[in-house]
């Protein structure tokens, strides 16, 4: 996807399209227990790539989830019209 984030999913109660805070936690989580797993596994490869995108990942979701002041998290960004990548929407504190 061109955005960073990637695409605008619904929440957990499908009333709002976004990028949010528990969705990006659960991918970077994916990429934590699947390098892990490779380890185990003997696939070094798979387990660098993975950890790779996992601490891409953390860097991405400290820059843009937690707030300027570091002392609160924010929930979702909101989608607000259909050209997503072009950072149309808004912050739910």
């Amino acid at each position: 996807p061109q955005h960073p984030h990637g695409l605008p999913s619904h929440d957990l109660w499908e009333e709002r399209m976004g990028v949010h805070a528990y969705s990006m936690g659960a991918v970077i989580s994916a990429f934590r227990c699947g390098s892990y797993l490779a380890r185990q596994l003997g696939d070094r490869g798979a387990q660098s790539r993975y950890y790779a995108w996992a601490r891409k990942l953390i860097g991405l979701f400290e820059e843009s989830f937690v707030a300027h002041d570091g002392a609160k998290l924010r929930r979702s960004f909101i989608a607000e019209g259909r050209d997503f990548a072009m950072g149309q929407g808004r912050w739910d504190e």
